[in-house]
């Protein structure tokens, strides 16, 4: 049975990998920690962060042709994972992160099935929803190694984590190249080299052309066991399952003013992003503090940059008038706990529009929020180290609430004039 087969007539299967659905199915425990050898994709797509701001001007035709746009490339890229034997198991914003596990086969082939993703990707064609349709770019890394596959979180509210060098490659290499582009990591070039045409760069990361097709690899969809909706409902977002219990799977795309938080830990070990019990003990405290404020955990990833959390407050059915704040106070509690353990870590909290809804396709999707907003707050992470930085709108929304230290403006990545940071 294919991941295809298997989401139909489950209206929770979609929104939770491939793997999840088959990882619970065999009954494996919370605890264990999965360990295989893999190829791991990023695929960004580049400009959808102007098509938000320069649509949401456009009022509600706007929000739609938006939504629109993003759904119809994110289901192109979960779809062409599909057909290439992959799994999607995140979406990150206007990104997605896909792997491709190893059953016994030789490493190469995972590798080639991912590059030859990717190359497939690169030869669609990507429009906007901008009148005339101008064209939108997506930029592609590929690593390969060790992925892990655990359960992290508190019981109800579980979340489905991928650790290891597969997953911190893929981001390095996606760095290294244009948009457009595919980048090999030196250890998936290492890997595929003698089945490819690539070029390498001085970033050590390795542009490819070309892969060496197979007639076998053309279609290999990942099967995925059939497993129960009360096994995976704790992995959904409840705010998505109450709008599937009310018949709402068609729920459109709303712009919301949201406050979002930002979480980036970088251990000094590169080992702790596959040890289970430090990666548990960061998450549930993250859920509990952002909880605790109100706030909904929306995306646990790894990339090159670390361990990256991202919470937002605002959302559908947890909504306040002092959203701002309360983001703040999470985030100083956040920080507080991350300095506690000893941990090197960032955080950003940002406030302002974010197009918040369910994207993707119909056999894979998640609840996510894009924006600059979100954009602004991962900036913003990277910039300081143990302390928490914030956005002139949120020390406005809350300036009779916290006392702030003004800092030197800074010109943030992807903006051209700088940005008051407190």
């Amino acid at each position: 049975m294919t991941a295809q087969a298997e989401t139909r007539g489950d209206p929770f299967a979609p929104f939770v990998p491939a793997l999840l659905r088959e990882r619970v199915a065999r009954g494996v425990p919370d605890e264990r920690v999965e360990e295989h050898a893999s190829a791991a994709m990023l695929a960004d797509i580049s400009g959808f962060t102007r098509l938000t701001e320069q649509l949401a001007r456009r009022g509600p035709e706007g929000v739609e042709l938006l939504s629109e746009a993003v759904n119809r490339e994110l289901e192109a890229l979960a779809e062409t994972v599909e057909a290439y034997g992959g799994d999607v198991v995140k979406f990150a914003g206007d990104a997605i992160v896909a792997l491709w596990i190893t059953r016994g086969e030789p490493m190469i082939d995972a590798v080639r099935r991912a590059t030859r993703c990717a190359l497939a990707i690169q030869r669609m064609q990507h429009t906007s929803a901008l009148d005339g349709g101008e064209p939108l770019r997506v930029r592609i890394g590929v690593g390969a190694g060790v992925a892990a596959l655990m359960t992290l979180g508190a019981a109800g509210r579980r979340e489905f984590f991928v650790g290891g060098d597969a997953l911190t490659q893929m981001g390095v290499a996606e760095r290294g190249v244009e948009p457009g582009d595919v980048g090999l990591s030196p250890e998936a070039w290492a890997v595929l080299a003698a089945e490819a045409e690539g070029e390498p760069l001085a970033s050590g990361v390795v542009r490819v052309r070309r892969v060496v097709e197979r007639e076998a690899e053309r279609a290999r969809p990942l099967a995925a066991a059939p497993t129960a909706s009360d096994a995976i409902r704790p992995f959904i977002p409840e705010l998505v399952i109450a709008r599937l219990e009310a018949g709402q799977a068609g729920w459109l795309s709303e712009l919301r003013t949201i406050s979002v938080v930002f979480l980036n830990v970088r251990p000094a070990d590169a080992r702790l992003l596959i040890h289970r019990a430090s990666l548990q003990d960061i998450v549930e405290r993250f859920q509990d503090w952002v909880a605790r404020f109100g706030g909904e955990v929306n995306k646990i990833l790894l990339e090159d940059k670390g361990l990256l959390l991202l919470a937002a407050f605002g959302l559908p059915r947890a909504s306040h008038a002092d959203d701002a704040a309360r983001a703040v106070f999470a985030a100083r509690e956040i920080a507080d706990a991350m300095n506690e353990r000893g941990h090197e870590f960032g955080v950003g909290v940002t406030t302002g529009p974010a197009l918040c809804g369910i994207f993707g396709g119909r056999r894979r999707r998640e609840y996510s929020v894009l924006g600059a907003v979100v954009n602004r707050a991962a900036r913003l992470m990277l910039l300081t180290e143990r302390d928490v930085l914030c956005d002139e709108a949120t020390a406005r929304a809350t300036a009779t609430q916290v006392i702030y230290e003004s800092l030197p403006p800074v010109v943030l990545k992807g903006m051209t004039r700088a940005s008051a940071v407190f």
